[in-house]
């Protein structure tokens, strides 16, 4: 009876591994700042992007002007990232919820300081809206949810990945 129930037990498991595929359950990439570029590298600083010309002013869009290669193998994966969130859009029904944000590796970015390159900055979307809080500004988050390669200009700067957020976690 033993044979016969553990038998059982791995068909029924079989059965349910061809029914979900693996990367079905699978958990989700996590993935530094470095690895969102082709090869790896040192992900962006506000040292980093802080351009000046010959008269010492900030030159605030070079860094995000430079080419900036993107990793195409991440498109439509599930990944999990730690950044910082720039609100950008909220719901129409619920203004205290951000909608649209963009993600970056350091704070302050695209507000106070130049934006880091195109393959250092995430456009997301999380349709079930984040409640807005004051430490926003200020403390990291990780966000999970469908990365998206595909180069987007917007009125903060160019971002070279989208992401569809399933979660935002201080």
């Amino acid at each position: 009876m033993t044979k016969r129930r553990a038998f059982l037990a791995g068909a029924l498991g079989i059965g349910i591994a061809a029914r979900f595929p693996m990367h079905a359950l699978s958990a989700p990439s996590t993935l530094a700042w470095g690895d969102l570029i082709p090869g790896g590298g040192p992900a962006a600083t506000p040292d980093s992007v802080s351009v000046h010309d010959e008269q010492g002013l900030p030159i605030w869009n070079a860094a995000n002007d430079a080419p900036a290669p993107t990793r195409a193998e991440l498109d439509g994966q599930e990944i999990s990232i730690r950044g910082y969130l720039v609100p950008i859009a909220f719901l129409p029904d619920q203004p205290e919820k951000i909608a649209a944000f963009i993600l970056a590796p350091f704070v302050g970015a695209c507000i106070h300081v130049p934006p880091p390159p195109a393959n250092q900055i995430i456009l997301g979307s999380y349709p079930e809206g984040m409640q807005l809080e004051s430490r926003i500004w200020f403390e990291p988050v990780t966000v999970t949810g469908t990365m998206y390669v595909e180069l987007v200009e917007t009125s903060v700067a160019k971002v070279g990945y989208q992401m569809r957020a399933a979660s935002i976690v201080f």
